[in-house]
């Protein structure tokens, strides 16, 4: 990783470079392979949770594993999930033994097979003491948390780049309704009358839970906790240890006032959340992190850019996870500012907007290979017009 064209230990606005600059950077991050950290420098202070939910593996193997080696760990029912269960932390800290003891824990938990990606969720408690009992900071932490929900929820459904299949049921987004809630929260003078509001008691199946906190926010004991539920689960330790920097740094970014809630008042109103956008993204990792090492990671999850075996699984998933990834390539912000600017695709510029944006019929005819002549000339029950999409002519 040090042939980057940033330097990894500095802290450059990402979102203010250059078109030509940003595309080299984004093709760099494409092929980088990230190492798994040994630490990511959180404060001592900052303390966070795991719940690490799997399917199709038997609770009793993994109840045996944990019993004998991280019996601080818990392995639990969860009624969510078909044959599986769940792993839940202690409290952990930044440390190199937090990270190899996940690493250990994911690699058994990925030798027996589970299924992660159809109802398992991956649950992050953090600390809320990182906000103490000042306001003003819970108040900024919202407003960010709501005008980039979507970014930082594409983050976190990693791989699959998708939510899960329970995911709207146990983890519902709350940016549209704290969009609705922004008088309301501009209203309290104290962290008293936010701790009395529908903001913290509504309910635990959202993706961002406030119900663990206490009325003493500063305390720094088990239960008083900010849940993030949005992140699919996984048996990666690089995906979870990802998953902690990002939702830890955004709090710890409001509890350092780093966030900027005047541009954010105007862009809530005038930029409504939406869905995940490229360049906000960018302007996420410039507010949440402090190094250029921390943002290229985000950015390569983000992306989804290089992920191994992506090719094959097009094919294994079919027409709909391949219109996903078009999709994403149409909607790119610099996808979209190339093709603008070098509409005739010339030079080493040559992007494109698959089909002008209409994929359906563009899926169908690029998918599928024609039924062979001779088939059809000796197959009495087909004629052309029985041919796949596009060759019936």
């Amino acid at each position: 990783m040090n042939d980057f064209i940033l330097k990894l230990n500095d802290n450059d606005k990402i979102s203010k470079l250059d078109l030509c600059t940003l595309k080299e950077l984004m093709q760099q991050i494409e092929k980088v392979d990230l190492p798994y950290r040994d630490n990511l420098y959180l404060p001592n202070e900052a303390t966070f949770g795991l719940e690490i939910e799997y399917e199709n593996v038997k609770k009793e193997i993994l109840d045996i594993y944990m019993a004998n080696k991280y019996n601080k760990w818990q392995s639990t029912y969860d009624i969510s999930l078909d044959d599986g269960g769940e792993l839940v932390s202690p409290i952990l800290t930044d440390k190199k033994e937090t990270w190899e003891d996940l690493e250990k824990i994911c690699t058994f938990l990925s030798a027996n097979n589970p299924i992660m990606n159809v109802n398992a969720g991956g649950h992050i408690h953090v600390g809320s003491h990182i906000l103490t009992d000042d306001f003003n900071l819970w108040r900024k932490f919202l407003k960010a948390y709501t005008f980039y929900e979507s970014d930082l929820l594409y983050f976190l459904f990693g791989e699959d780049k998708r939510e899960r299949g329970s995911f709207y049921q146990y983890a519902r987004p709350v940016a549209e309704i704290y969009h609705q809630d922004l008088e309301l929260l501009n209203s309290f003078h104290s962290f008293e009358e936010f701790y009395d509001s529908d903001f913290i008691t509504s309910g635990k199946n959202r993706a961002l839970v406030l119900g663990g906190v206490t009325i003493n926010p500063s305390s720094m004991q088990k239960d008083n906790t900010i849940e993030f539920r949005g992140a699919n689960s996984s048996d990666k330790a690089i995906i979870w240890q990802n998953n902690v920097n990002a939702v830890t740094k955004l709090m710890l970014a409001a509890s350092k006032d780093l966030i900027d809630e005047e541009k954010l008042d105007y862009r809530l109103v005038e930029e409504p959340a939406s869905s995940n956008n490229f360049f906000n993204s960018l302007e996420l990792i410039d507010t949440i992190f402090d190094n250029n090492l921390d943002k290229i990671y985000f950015e390569r999850i983000f992306e989804g850019a290089g992920e191994p075996e992506m090719y094959q699984k097009m094919r294994l998933r079919g027409t709909e996870f391949l219109k996903k990834a078009f999709e994403v390539n149409n909607g790119h912000g610099i996808i979209q500012e190339s093709v603008a600017n070098n509409p005739k695709r010339n030079g080493n510029w040559g992007e494109r907007i698959f089909n002008d944006g209409n994929l359906n019929d563009f899926l169908k005819k690029n998918l599928l290979l024609p039924v062979p002549k001779d088939e059809i000339d000796t197959n009495s029950a087909l004629d052309y017009s029985d041919n796949n999409y596009g060759y019936t002519n």
